[in-house]
């Protein structure tokens, strides 16, 4: 694929007035112009393209995705509602109780028994577990399905 992108853009530079320096005057085959050596071309110089294709391929392959799941990230910690489970980023699961959205603070309970309640920023939610769409609770209960 790489290879096929980069022939890609060498053809183009070549029309577009950037020879392959092949030439014995570097690419100037005009013949009748005798010395007469064209300005290099920005494309000349086989690492310039290959260099613009890498930072494209950074941009797609690491930083668009990061951007997209920190705004995910975002909205569902402003969607966060009264009774919502949660995972924070040291690990405690819980439910929220209540939700400050001026001050940016979550209280959540931690033990049903006690009714332990924890206060702390927004931002250290690390994931919230809506029902039925949490990542193993299908499989969880399909597997202690089959095993019965």
């Amino acid at each position: 694929m790489f290879s096929k992108l980069y022939s890609a853009v060498v053809l183009f530079a070549q029309q577009n007035g950037g020879g392959d320096g092949g030439g014995a005057d570097g690419g100037n085959a005009a013949g009748g112009n005798g010395g007469d050596a064209a300005a290099p071309g920005f494309f000349d110089n086989p690492l310039i393209p290959s260099m613009i294709l890498i930072m494209v391929l950074f941009y797609f392959i690491f930083m668009r995705p990061q951007s997209k799941a920190r705004r995910e990230k975002e909205q569902a910690l402003k969607a966060l509602k009264k009774n919502d489970k949660v995972i924070t980023i040291g690990g405690i699961h819980g439910v929220v109780v209540s939700v400050h959205t001026e001050v940016n603070e979550v209280v959540i309970r931690v033990d049903e028994n006690n009714g332990t309640k924890i206060k702390m920023s927004r931002a250290a939610i690390h994931e919230i577990i809506r029902d039925g769409a949490g990542k193993g609770s299908g499989e969880s209960s399909e597997k202690t399905a089959t095993a019965k």
